[in-house]
């Protein structure tokens, strides 16, 4: 795995003031502040949803196996802004009945920027509400007629991605969601991800329990000729979906305990499991993280 095997044993996990979570962005913002970070996914999937959402298994026993990993960088600035971007890695590996391919790259560039809504506007000191906006630009596109056999490690398509944060404290709970929309080229369905969640803190101690996902809400230009992508996905990753499907939609659970070591140091550890999709690959992840500011 190279590279891959290296950066996804240092993991992100935010840490500032009262939180220490991945799935939850800071809801504080300190003007000044540079945060480093990098975040990492080991995903490993044998079947697939279907169109109507029945999971059923890969031919012959096949499988799919995916390491994607993200260095970022996020500074605060004096007027409330967050700016931000990074770079992403993976390491693909599909496994047939005739042959198995790996695949390590530079997967893309990506930007993002953050502006909480004041609390005065909202009334509320445990009310938070934060929009966000990412600008993702893939470095290696999927081309159907291409000779390459290469197991892919991406979607391939560059996305523009908008939406909010929404959360309430409840003492030592954070209860939030997050809803967007999700642009994608290539003649790819857009998305609607979301996601709701809970927060708990104990000390340094932390622990949080979401289900979210994605839905597709425009029709891939492939609609009508899906066996266009599956030849692609069926010779590169083993017939799996995780990448490249037609109107894709996903709702997965995840939970993930997390310890602050300090001020400025914290560390995780996940795990997610699909509960229904189609069009998508049925699969589960293991996360673990790492994070300095």
């Amino acid at each position: 795995m190279h590279y891959t095997k290296f950066i996804s044993a240092f993991i992100l996990i935010f840490v500032y003031k009262s939180q220490v979570v991945a799935a939850l962005p800071s809801l504080y913002f300190k003007p000044g502040r540079i945060e480093l970070k990098a975040d990492s996914e080991y995903f490993w999937t044998t079947s697939n949803y279907d169109t109507s959402g029945t999971s059923q298994s890969l031919p012959d026993s096949n499988s799919y196996k995916n390491v994607t990993t993200k260095l970022d960088g996020l500074m605060y600035t004096q007027a409330n802004w967050a700016l931000g971007g990074g770079v992403g890695f993976a390491y693909a590996e599909s496994v047939a009945a005739v042959d198995t391919r790996t695949n390590n790259q530079l997967t893309d560039v990506h930007l993002r920027v953050q502006k909480p809504i004041s609390k005065d506007f909202l009334g509320s000191d445990n009310f938070f509400l934060l929009p966000e906006a990412e600008a993702l630009f893939f470095l290696s596109k999927i081309d159907k007629n291409s000779t390459s056999d290469d197991v892919l490690t991406g979607e391939g398509a560059n996305e523009l991605k908008i939406g909010t944060w929404v959360a309430y404290r409840i003492r030592s709970f954070f209860v939030y969601g997050f809803i967007g929309y999700n642009n994608r080229d290539d003649d790819r369905s857009a998305l609607l991800p979301w996601r709701v969640g809970i927060n708990w803190q104990k000390t340094r101690f932390y622990f949080s329990g979401e289900i979210g996902g994605y839905k597709s809400i425009s029709d891939d230009s492939y609609v009508n000729q899906r066996f266009e992508r599956i030849n692609v996905t069926s010779i590169r990753d083993a017939g799996s979906f995780r990448y490249y499907s037609v109107n894709p939609s996903l709702i997965e659970a995840r939970i993930e305990v997390a310890f602050r070591i300090s001020n400025s140091l914290g560390i995780y550890g996940g795990y997610s499991k699909t509960i229904s999709g189609e069009s998508t690959a049925d699969g589960q992840s293991i996360l673990a993280g790492l994070t300095y500011n």
